[in-house]
């Protein structure tokens, strides 16, 4: 098999979303700081200019499609991998086996340099490197891997000769490290930051710790947004994948309307990724950067905590103007929101009677417009058109987090439990797995058919048919389960009630269990393949791979071991990062029913989530 595996289907990345720009220059590089630069930028620079040369000088070494960069992409790395180096250093390699190994660059001899270069390319440089590769190029790559080990195993013994020539006590860049936050002397142009420096210390280390993406107390809902626009673009280990995601937004947006504003669209982007989980084991950028901060006040702390949590997007009637704030309505529930706008003028033409399409996020007792807003002029003051949509928002795609309480939620639950029973009794187990769509349209048609038919209606003492003809005076019409073409065309199909997350159809999903299922038989290239395409695809569950976990333990290890391509894999340690990466969108959102009640005196349902 190959040493490592793409994606299915790979996004041209020809375009404006490039990940980055070449950082070559001084200037190019203090454009990417968020603040004035400072002596110990220099350091950083200086350093990322040296692992530049390395990268351009190793693509000669390289095998074909594997770490093979130009010049301008050479930069990028050199950039991304000087950065990752200085937010281990502020980490203080924290939680791992060198913690405390930081502070030791203030302390430089030969054997501490040797430890500081080998942690810091086996913590950093190699998943610094896999990860830029699995976000720009679509390549996962197995460990250990004939081109990277030793590229990677290179440019540690490249920052080790570095610190030695030039980062101790004497040496030309030493005073970067002993006053890390002076005047770096014209080293860099000016970038027009207002944004200032923290106060020096007295402790270099401490220092260096205050120069990451500072959240000041006083910050304010724009504030916190534009900060974090610009983490998800700079930030070494996230700059990759958000330009990627975006490059991705803008294609499919071409694909349904004609006109896309590529400005506005990049920043509709870019503000959805700031909210989603990244291949960072399933953390979002808000999740991740808190981590990296801990000195961020409590206040600001649980605001960005309620944004992680509770955003969602709706449609809102303007019932009332006084900017910055809007007075609204939920479309979907009438609940009001007072919503306020961090650049009001973009506000301006918005009247009373439009309808608003919009992400918005908590801020204390009100709540924030987020990214683009979308206005349907006088929409609201149709009331056959809002019966519509508020009709189709009731069982439409529920962008909110879901209230327990409801009675909707509460019923659609207990109708899911209901039917679950009902495929158990008739069905003997939760996997249904039959060799083609027409058996599965059949198998479900019969479930159906045995749901209305044969199933005694707790407290009513007859059927659903039977009521039916009571209150109607004549059968029920016959419905035939509804599957797709291509569903009923597949092969190797399967119908997976989970009690928890409700009923879902899979193609191939015989020969992705048998991957697991078969013990000690050795696993077929088309089992791997199948198992990946499982994994990658975002149209299949999380919970199945769960399922597969908690059945067969030992066997999932050695699948894993297998389809990663790395022997280091273990379950207990490594299994919900590899879920996370993979699928963690699909693990951010809260549990829904796997029917909508439409109408709960009626038992009046439309189906949900029931086909991957």
């Amino acid at each position: 098999m190959s040493r490592h595996r793409r994606r299915r289907r790979e996004p041209n990345r020809k375009g404006t979303t490039k990940p980055g720009g070449p950082i070559s220059s001084p200037g190019l590089h203090a454009d990417r700081l968020h603040r004035r630069p400072c002596l110990w930028d220099v350091f950083i620079h200086e350093l990322s200019k040296g692992l530049t040369l390395h990268c351009m000088q190793a693509a000669h070494h390289a095998s074909a499609d594997t770490f093979r960069f130009d010049d301008d992409e050479s930069t990028r790395v050199g950039w991304m991998l000087a950065r990752g180096f200085e937010i281990l250093v502020a980490q203080d390699w924290a939680g791992q086996p060198c913690e405390g190994l930081g502070r030791k660059l203030w302390q430089l001899d030969e054997p501490t340099v040797v430890q500081i270069s080998e942690n810091t390319a086996y913590r950093c440089f190699e998943p610094l490197l896999r990860k830029y590769m699995e976000d720009s190029r679509g390549i996962y790559y197995g460990w250990p891997h004939p081109d990277l080990t030793p590229l990677v195993w290179n440019l540690g013994a490249m920052l080790g000769g570095f610190l030695l020539v030039r980062g101790i006590r004497g040496a030309d860049l030493y005073r970067c490290l002993e006053d890390p936050l002076a005047d770096h002397g014209r080293y860099f142009p000016d970038t027009g930051r207002p944004a200032g420096l923290p106060e020096a210390s007295g402790d270099p280390f401490r220092d260096v710790q205050q120069l990451g993406l500072m959240i000041d107390d006083s910050d304010d809902g724009g504030d916190l947004k534009h900060k974090l626009v610009h983490f998800v673009r700079n930030d070494p280990w996230l700059f990759a994948e958000c330009a990627a995601f975006v490059e991705g937004e803008l294609e499919r947006a071409a694909q349904w309307r004609q006109w896309v504003d590529s400005g506005l669209a990049v920043d509709e982007a870019t503000d959805t990724f700031i909210f989603r989980a990244t291949h960072l084991a399933g953390k979002t950028p808000i999740q991740v950067l808190l981590e990296r901060r801990r000195d961020i006040s409590d206040r600001q702390r649980e605001r960005l905590l309620r944004w992680d949590r509770e955003i969602f997007c709706g449609m809102f009637v303007v019932d009332g103007i006084d900017l910055p704030f809007l007075q609204t309505r939920d479309l979907r529930d009438d609940q009001s929101f007072t919503l306020e706008a961090t650049k009001p003028g973009g506000l301006a033409n918005v009247r009373v009677g439009d309808l608003l399409f919009s992400r918005v996020a908590p801020w204390d007792d009100h709540w924030l417009l987020s990214g683009i807003q979308h206005r349907f002029e006088g929409a609201g003051k149709k009331p056959e058109f809002l019966a519509k949509l508020r009709h189709q928002a009731g069982y439409g795609p529920l962008y909110r987090r879901l209230d327990p309480d409801d009675p909707h939620m509460q019923q659609a639950f207990a109708m899911q439990e209901a039917h679950y029973q009902a495929w158990m009794d008739l069905f003997g187990g939760e996997e249904l797995v039959l060799p083609d769509g027409l058996a599965l349209g059949a198998a479900m048609n019969r479930f159906y058919r045995y749901w209305n038919d044969e199933v005694i209606v707790p407290d009513r003492g007859l059927t659903r048919s039977e009521l039916y003809r009571r209150e109607h005076g004549h059968a029920r019409p016959d419905i035939q389960f509804p599957l797709p073409d291509h569903l009923l065309k597949a092969t190797d199909t399967a119908a997976v009630f989970d009690r928890r997350h409700g009923l879902a159809f899979y193609v191939g999903y015989g020969l992705f269990r048998s991957a697991f299922a078969d013990g000690e038989a050795p696993l077929t290239a088309e089992q791997a393949e199948r198992v990946w395409d499982y994994l990658t695809a975002e149209s299949v569950d999380f919970w199945l791979f769960q399922r597969m976990r908690d059945r067969y333990p030992a066997r999932t290890e050695e699948v894993f071991k297998h389809i990663l391509k790395d022997q280091r894999f273990q379950l207990d340690r490594d299994f919900d990062a590899i879920l996370g990466k993979f699928k963690g969108q699909a693990m951010r959102q809260p549990l829904r029913p796997m029917i909508t009640v439409v109408d709960v005196k009626t038992e009046k349902t439309t189906p949900g989530r029931v086909l991957t």
